[in-house]
């Protein structure tokens, strides 16, 4: 986790959760009223072409181990990613904390031998 104390005040500073809450409201200004025409005509279909031309330049700059590169197209892909959560969330309230939870759920989920007492009749493959 990244969290790092205040050496001033000793408070807790978490760079990647005010990180994840600029952007988010980046693209919420990008798609309101006084944002960009382009942005806000965009659909999900639109931004599905997007997020596959991302993740090819992901697999390419991956199979060159272009890790500059890569860290671009990362960057590139969860920008998309976002964008289609507010997308989503103009229609029903989709909080970028519901991702990220759902995905630590199920993270836990699929590790059992990491997170609580494993099954030993179940083998990880089972549990994927």
């Amino acid at each position: 986790m990244s969290e790092f104390k205040d050496s001033q005040n000793g408070s807790i500073l978490d760079p990647d959760g005010e990180a994840l809450s600029r952007l988010i409201a980046v693209i919420d200004r990008l798609r309101g009223p006084e944002g960009c025409a382009f942005d806000r005509s965009q659909t999900l279909q639109t931004l599905l072409e997007d997020l596959r031309e991302e993740f090819y330049e992901l697999a390419d700059a991956i199979s060159t181990e272009n890790l500059a590169e890569a860290s671009g197209e990362i960057s590139d892909l969860l920008t998309v990613l976002l964008f289609m959560r507010q997308l989503i969330w103009e229609k029903n309230g989709l909080l970028a904390s519901d991702l990220l939870n759902r995905s630590a759920e199920k993270m836990i989920r699929r590790h059992p031998h990491v997170f609580q007492e494993p099954d030993p009749h179940k083998k990880i493959q089972e549990i994927w």
